[in-house]
C-alpha cells in the first residue's frame, strides 16, 4: 500500500441521520442506511474521511454471532473427533464416523440458523 496515500488526510462535510444516528454525507435527503427522510441540518460537522466502524455484534447480532461461534465449535470438534478416538476394528471406526457426522450436522444446522437470524434482523431494519 502506498504510505502516501494513506497519510493523505480527507475531509468530507458529513450530517447525522435523524433517527438511526450514522453518519451521511451532507444534504442527503434520505438516510442510506435506514431510509428515514433527513431534514436540512444547519451545521454539518467536517471530520476526516473514515469507514463506517461497527462492531461484530452490531452488525451480526448477538444471537446470529452466537449461533456461527457454536457452528466453528460444532467443527472444530467433528475434526478433533477424528484425532482422539482409535479405532481397532470396523465397528469402532463406524462410530467415530456417526460421531463426526453428526457434529458436521449440528456446525451446518448452527450456521443455517446464523445466517436465519442475521437475514431476519437485516430485514426488520429495513
Amino acid at each position: 500500500m502506498n504510505s502516501k496515500l494513506s497519510t493523505m488526510p480527507m475531509s468530507v462535510e458529513i450530517m447525522r441521520c435523524l433517527q438511526c444516528r450514522r453518519s451521511l454525507p451532507a444534504g442527503s435527503s434520505y438516510c442510506l442506511y435506514c431510509g428515514a427522510p433527513q431534514q436540512e441540518q444547519p451545521q454539518s460537522q467536517t471530520l476526516a474521511a473514515e469507514p463506517e466502524t461497527s462492531s461484530l455484534t452490531t452488525r451480526w447480532g448477538a444471537g446470529s454471532l452466537i449461533a456461527l461461534l457454536l457452528g466453528v465449535a460444532c467443527l472444530i470438534a467433528a475434526v478433533v473427533t477424528g484425532a482422539l478416538f482409535s479405532q481397532q476394528n470396523y465397528y469402532d471406526w463406524q462410530a467415530v464416523q456417526a460421531w463426526r457426522l453428526q457434529w458436521l450436522g449440528a456446525g451446518i444446522a448452527c450456521f443455517l440458523l446464523s445466517l436465519c437470524l442475521r437475514g431476519l434482523r437485516n430485514r426488520s431494519e429495513r
